[in-house]
């Protein structure tokens, strides 16, 4: 018998929204010592600037927030805060097939960033998903972790929001069996700088 979860639908509008409030509320769980995770599959990613509202949005919320500029500033908060963060995305030689030099070495950059504030960063030239999912939900969407991923303006990103269900055949459940899937894909190789 299939479970049926609900899913909130999630588009260009409210992607950025969503996943900034993952990412915010898993640093909440950690800050009250409850265990916590996040993953972030995405073909490339790179650092981005928030919107200027937000950091002073979350500022009742988690301290240092007025260090937190950009993508990379959250990321590494949740590292901060001992949330181990996992990463999949192409490497190199596949991402140069796929996206102009400056996007390629934008994520090089970005992951190298990453790598040396405690990311477990694993690569695969076949994972073209992109997933983030925490402890609290998963967001399954075609945006890819990145500026125009993040833009309203510059793409028509559309996905689902999945919260936390300890229901085995959930789709929670089956979004982050995915997941683990990928990290332990036999093409699947440790991101070294």
């Amino acid at each position: 018998m299939s479970i049926e979860q609900r899913s909130t639908h999630v588009d260009e509008k409210n992607w950025f929204i969503v996943m900034f409030d993952l990412i915010l509320q898993e640093c909440l769980k950690a800050i009250d010592g409850k265990e916590t995770f996040l993953y972030l599959i995405s073909p490339y990613l790179y650092n981005f600037r928030l919107p200027t509202s937000w950091p002073s949005f979350t500022s009742n919320a988690i301290y240092p927030v007025s260090d937190v500029e950009n993508f990379k500033d959250l990321i590494k908060m949740a590292r901060r805060h001992g949330i181990p963060v996992t990463i999949q995305c192409y490497p190199r030689d596949t991402l140069l097939t796929h996206q102009k030099s400056w996007i390629v070495n934008y994520h090089e950059e970005f992951l190298e960033e990453l790598y040396h504030a405690g990311c477990k960063i694993t690569l695969n030239p076949d994972d073209h998903g992109k997933l983030i999912a925490c402890s609290q939900g998963a967001l399954n969407s075609s945006a890819n972790v990145s500026g125009s991923g993040a833009d309203p303006e510059k793409q028509g990103n559309i996905g689902d929001y999945f919260p936390y269900d300890d229901r085995k055949d959930s789709s929670y459940q089956k979004k982050l069996g995915w997941a683990k899937e990928w990290f332990d894909d036999n093409k699947t190789t440790a991101y070294q700088p």
